[in-house]
């Protein structure tokens, strides 16, 4: 609670286009069961052109006004369908803690202005809750071989690194990588057993799904893994192998083949 009570004291959210996607995919997917952006492409430009400058109209200098950048953060598919450019695993892992704005939206209307203020809203709420919970696992870990110093080393993740800096801010993948990274090894050290070691499989694909850099620290884990629980290492294929050609896919495939397709509708 101390976490999430200085992560939002600065009372405003400290984005980017990196991080529009995130901010807008979790209504989408609840409000049309989609992540497909053809049919929300002016909302999750936020204002920006689509247009990169090279190929905007001639003569159109002096005469519109284009909100830069353009919105970089969506592009075209092989298969012609916009998409994020940025993984899918952030969003989706905040979309429950949208469930109370998607609540209010459905009994005040989806409308704008109040789409865009809610998205916020809950961008910053959600990078806070990731980041908060990043921290308290860390102090888990901490505390299994460093009992003394767990709580300070553990404040020193909160509040001495880009935890705050950064995850805290907004739905960077930032966040949702510490948090991983941290789940991940806590069930390292904690006592093996099917269950845990299949979960940790879970954990270590979504941690190379959602940045791709991460897959080194995965891959490590993974190694540690299989040379320290040589008999329940097999338990980490339990997780990842129906899943495996999915999870280190593109967003861009993940949103033309997995999910439903329906545009948005206002109430």
């Amino acid at each position: 609670m101390i976490c999430f009570l200085v992560y939002n004291a600065n009372l405003r959210q400290i984005g980017a286009g990196d991080t529009v996607p995130a901010r807008y995919l979790p209504l989408l997917l609840w409000h049309d069961g989609t992540l497909d952006l053809d049919a929300n492409v002016r909302l999750v430009a936020d204002g920006h052109s689509m247009i990169p400058e090279p190929y905007r109209p001639a003569g159109a200098d002096g005469k519109v006004t284009y909100f830069e950048p353009p919105a970089y953060w969506m592009v075209r598919t092989r298969q012609h369908q916009l998409t994020s450019l940025y993984p899918l695993v952030t969003p989706l892992l905040v979309a429950p803690l949208y469930i109370p704005a998607v609540i209010w939206l459905n009994a005040h209307g989806w409308e704008q202005p109040q789409i865009d203020r809610v998205a916020e809203l809950m961008e910053k709420i959600s990078a806070s809750i990731l980041a908060s919970v990043a921290s308290v696992l860390m102090f888990l870990v901490l505390r299994r071989d460093c009992i003394r110093w767990s709580l300070l080393l553990a404040m020193a993740f909160a509040f001495g690194t880009n935890t705050w800096m950064i995850s805290s801010q907004a739905l960077w993948q930032h966040g949702a990588g510490e948090l991983l990274i941290a789940l991940a090894l806590l069930l390292v050290v904690a006592p093996a057993s099917p269950m845990r070691t299949a979960l940790l499989g879970g954990v270590c694909v979504s941690m190379a799904a959602n940045r791709p850099p991460d897959a080194l620290i995965a891959g490590a884990i993974i190694l540690f893994t299989f040379w320290s629980r040589r008999r329940s290492a097999v338990w980490l294929l339990a997780v990842p192998l129906p899943r495996s050609r999915y999870s280190c896919t593109t967003t861009s495939t993940l949103s033309a083949t997995l999910l439903v397709v329906r545009p948005w509708k206002d109430s």
